[in-house]
């Protein structure tokens, strides 16, 4: 059963970063394509190793329900970043035409 769920698990992260690199390819002009994945993916990278220590460091001093809410405040936080990123890019469009 576990490795089932560790399948399913890696199928679905493979779809999301495909899906990431769709999304990031088709809000940039295509001249600046691959410097914009790549810059995606070194932030990215850097922000998860730094995210894995951090949370290591925060289990060893916090109770399980503070880092539920915690992390439920970032989904929030990291949502309404998202919702309002699509704004962004439209101005952006808008006003180098």
């Amino acid at each position: 059963m576990a490795i089932a769920i560790h399948i399913i698990m890696g199928l679905l992260g493979a779809l999301q970063k495909t899906a990431e690199k769709i999304a990031l390819s088709r809000q940039t002009d295509r001249d600046h394509t691959g410097k914009q994945v790549g810059h995606y993916h070194l932030w990215t990278s850097i922000w998860a190793a730094l995210a894995v220590i951090a949370t290591g460091y925060i289990i060893d001093f916090l109770t399980i329900g503070s880092l539920f809410y915690i992390t439920s405040f970032m989904y929030v936080a990291a949502g309404v970043l998202i919702w309002q990123k699509p704004k962004t890019v439209e101005l952006e469009r808008h006003h180098s035409l």
